[in-house]
This record gives structure tokens, sequence and C-alpha cells, in this order.
């Protein structure tokens, strides 16, 4: 049994991999890929309630401890598994623009 990534594609292509890279990028790209981010999110979001009728908490497991027939607990697990991921990444990239912020803010008083 092969397992298939069957989500639709996103927008947002980054790899984030340490602070570093975004500390390197421009104000402008940050907000480009922050804003990105946002539109995927809400997208998954969207798909992962309206499509496969479930949430980020929705059990995957029925009462007595099997796997729910009525759900595809493959698509969900790997719709969350990006959706946090993303999160991740969105943390990171405003956290970045804040300190820039900061930092310019700094520099014009």
């Amino acid at each position: 049994m092969s397992v298939t990534n069957q989500l639709p594609q996103t927008t947002y292509t980054l790899n984030i991999t340490s602070r570093g890279q975004l500390n390197a990028m421009s104000f402008e790209e940050l907000s480009k890929y922050r804003k990105e981010l946002d539109e995927d999110l809400s997208f998954l979001f969207s798909y992962l309630k309206n499509t496969l009728h479930a949430d980020m908490d929705t059990p995957l497991l029925s009462g007595d401890g099997f796997p729910r027939s009525d759900i595809d607990i493959v698509q969900v697990r790997l719709c969350r598994v990006k959706i946090i991921k993303l999160q991740n990444d969105y943390k990171w990239i405003s956290e970045t623009l804040l300190d820039k912020m900061q930092q310019q803010l700094a520099k014009n008083d």
C-alpha cells in the first residue's frame, strides 16, 4: 500500500532552515512570504474543514480505539503536518519582522 500526498499545492515555497537565513532577507521579502503563509494557512484550514471534514482536534480513532472509517485519516494527518510546519515558519518570519522593525526604529531615534 503506497501513500501519496494528494493535498492541493500551496504558493509558499520557502524552506526555512535557520533564523540566520531569515535575518539575511529584506523586510519586503519577509512580508511577501508572510502574506503567502497567511493565504496558504487559510486555504489549508478551509480544505481540512470543508473537504476532509476534520479540524486540528478531530479524533482520528473511534471510541473503541480503531481508525475512523468516515474520514481519510492519512490525508487529515498530512494536512495537519503541513499546517503545523507553515505555522512554525509563520512564527519565525513574524518574529524576524518584529526584530527588523525594532532595529529600524532604533536607528531612527
